[in-house]
């Protein structure tokens, strides 16, 4: 054998020999996910929430991924590679159902990317299903086109018109997380509220008596010690507000901003990690 061929048969034991061990990292770790159903089992027993899936962990996870990852191999590549870990540990857990509005296109590509191959999909015709197999807990998270003004975008304020806050579906995450050859955006909606990370997004929704401006309504949020990120979205008499950090409904901000003249009603819609910025 010639030396270049025998270099390239030495680099590809090497090769080997790392994607041996990389396995056996990963059989390792399924233990360890296994020792955390049976811990998960016995808080549930005792009465604790225990949410099927945990958003701002593992947008966590990932930017620690990005803030310790150096040499050749495309950061893209090494989130979708964890991305796809996070689902076949959730799929030892449970079966996780996830709902995908319109069940078809950009939406499907979102949720299919995020929640990986461990998770099971169904289209959802309507925002009304899919909040009701929500609020039946019958599915781990729905995915939905990114709240707007447009139509198809409007169905947050079918959230603010509920009668039962208690268990409704919140926002708790946005896709995409990173940007890898994805288009399109959305938002994950569960029976859980979110779970904080180092950089999140809260949602506040508003009912008002009289239709006011963006404007407006911003500087009534702002008055009331709100610092606003992100869009701040009018449908006649609804509004909708993204804030920095997650928000506590028995706040003292939120009870300010309730007391403003022309608000009827107010509520936490949830929140979401801060997708990472740059384009891996």
């Amino acid at each position: 054998m010639s030396q270049p061929s025998s270099d390239l048969a030495n680099r590809r034991a090497e090769i080997d020999r790392i994607d041996g061990e990389m396995q056996r990292l990963l059989q390792a770790r399924a233990k360890v996910v296994q020792g955390v159903l049976r811990a998960k089992k016995a808080a549930t027993a005792a009465g604790e929430v225990t949410p099927p899936f945990r958003p701002g962990r593992e947008a966590e996870v990932l930017r620690k991924l990005v803030k310790s990852h150096a040499g050749d191999f495309p950061t893209a590549s090494l989130l979708r590679i964890w991305r796809e870990i996070i689902s076949g540990a959730t799929r030892i857990q449970a079966v996780q159902r996830i709902a995908v509005l319109g069940g078809a296109g950009l939406i499907w590509d979102l949720a299919r990317d995020h929640f990986g191959l461990g998770a099971v999909y169904e289209p959802v015709d309507s925002v009304t299903q899919a909040f009701a197999l929500l609020s039946e807990q019958s599915i781990a998270a729905a995915v939905v086109p990114l709240a707007s003004d447009a139509a198809e975008g409007l169905w947050w304020r079918d959230m603010l018109t509920s009668s039962a806050q208690e268990g409704a579906p919140q926002v708790v995450a946005r896709l995409p997380f990173f940007q890898a050859d994805t288009a399109g955006q959305a938002l994950v909606l569960s029976p859980f509220a979110p779970d904080a990370s180092s950089q999140d997004v809260g949602v506040l929704g508003l009912r008002l008596d009289e239709p006011a401006s963006a404007p407006e309504i911003r500087a009534m949020a702002e008055a009331a010690g709100l610092r606003l990120v992100g869009q701040t979205l009018v449908s006649g008499s609804f509004a909708w507000i993204e804030t920095s950090g997650l928000l506590d409904s028995a706040g003292a901000m939120l009870a300010a901003l309730a007391a403003r003249p022309n608000v009827t009603d107010i509520r936490v819609l949830g929140g979401y990690a801060m997708p990472l910025a740059q384009t891996l």
